[in-house]
């Protein structure tokens, strides 16, 4: 399960990102939604499932049970869980850099989008090559 994809020109096969990369993330990401995405990140940077609830308004069990269906989708735990605190496993360090990374191009290109600022008006017309 946890094998890696190598490519002949150093790059994943699948994300074109530099080296190997576990293929149960890439897997695992057809799987996800991109709240889920979000979700996780708010995780790692509070550290608390209660503080991730009270930001987005939900019950805590909401958020647990987020964070568990994301584990097994994923194949890993990538959260060890105390009491007190919250911490990633090697595993949740790698997928929250893939997670931060998806984030962070969905951002450049919504500010970057002219339909984020703009709505398109008008007819379009087509016609078949002849």
């Amino acid at each position: 399960m946890g094998e890696t994809v190598p490519a002949a020109n150093g790059f994943c096969s699948r994300c074109k990102s530099p080296g190997t990369a576990p293929t149960r993330y890439h897997r695992a990401m057809h799987n996800l939604a991109f709240a889920d995405l979000l979700l996780f990140t708010r995780v790692a940077a509070l550290g608390s499932l209660s503080a991730v609830a009270r930001e987005r308004d939900v019950p805590v069990s909401q958020v647990s049970r987020a964070l568990a269906r994301i584990e097994k989708t994923c194949g890993a735990r990538l959260v060890h869980r105390s009491t007190h605190a919250l911490a990633l496993t090697p595993e949740g360090e790698t997928f929250l850099h893939y997670c931060q990374h998806i984030a962070g191009c969905w951002r450049s290109w919504k500010a970057r989008s002219p339909t984020s600022r703009a709505r398109c008006a008008g007819w379009c017309g087509w016609r078949p090559a002849r």
